[in-house]
């Protein structure tokens, strides 16, 4: 009877710990993107992360514009033309852009318009912050009018203007629309510009990622504008 009172007594701490240690494996939150991918090594191609470590589930966050064709090229209308490449600026309509089921907890979302592999490599076409949440879209030509814009703000770009400049290039050039869904209502670029006046598409991934909460990316490369 002692043994067995004994033995009655070592399952009953078993189921005790066992419990403490669902409590505390349900009350954990899940990483964050910065935990899951590290900091500035994240890398759109990979399909795992830093140190084996799998990416996020994102599959139902997705994005998509009407803007590129099937054959992953910008449709030429959102290029830049010939007649203002010297200046690598041009008044022509930013791309249409959606997105769907952005991640529970979203705030806002930042879209980034890239040059990913032609010098200057990651040169800021279009910087766009503080899109709302309740926003599924971004219209052809929202740049530059408020309504479209959704209460979004655009941000100063590498051509020193805060207004999408139409991609420039080569016909090797690789372009990026950037979908990060961030915790936060409001991104303020202003410090980070001040002090980073030069800065680039992978500086401004950087800075998002290893100072805010960002809950998932969503990357669209396209190609040089078709007819260019």
């Amino acid at each position: 009877a002692e043994y067995m009172g004994e033995k009655r007594g070592h399952v009953m701490f078993g189921v005790v710990l066992l419990v403490l240690f669902v409590h505390t494996q349900s009350s954990v939150l899940p990483p964050s993107f910065a935990d899951v991918y590290g900091n500035t090594s994240w890398n759109e191609d990979a399909k795992i992360g830093p140190e084996g470590c799998p990416k996020p589930p994102s599959s139902l966050f997705t994005v998509s514009s009407s803007s590129v064709t099937e054959d992953s090229h910008l449709l030429t209308k959102f290029g830049c033309h010939h007649s203002c490449a010297a200046k690598m600026k041009c008044d022509v309509p930013s791309p249409q852009l959606s997105w769907n089921n952005v991640p529970a907890g979203t705030n806002s979302l930042v879209l980034l318009i890239d040059r990913k592999n032609s010098f200057p490599a990651y040169y800021i076409h279009w910087l766009v912050a503080n899109i709302p949440p309740s926003a599924s879209s971004l219209d052809e030509g929202a740049n530059g009018v408020d309504h479209k814009l959704k209460g979004a703000q655009e941000v100063i770009n590498s051509s020193r203007s805060r207004e999408y400049a139409g991609v420039c290039g080569d016909h090797h050039s690789e372009y990026r629309m950037v979908v990060f869904a961030l915790a936060e209502k409001r991104v303020d670029f202003t410090s980070f510009f001040e002090e980073n006046p030069t800065a680039l598409g992978n500086e401004v991934q950087h800075f998002l990622i290893e100072h805010h909460n960002v809950l998932d990316v969503q990357v669209l490369k396209f190609l040089w504008p078709v007819g260019e």
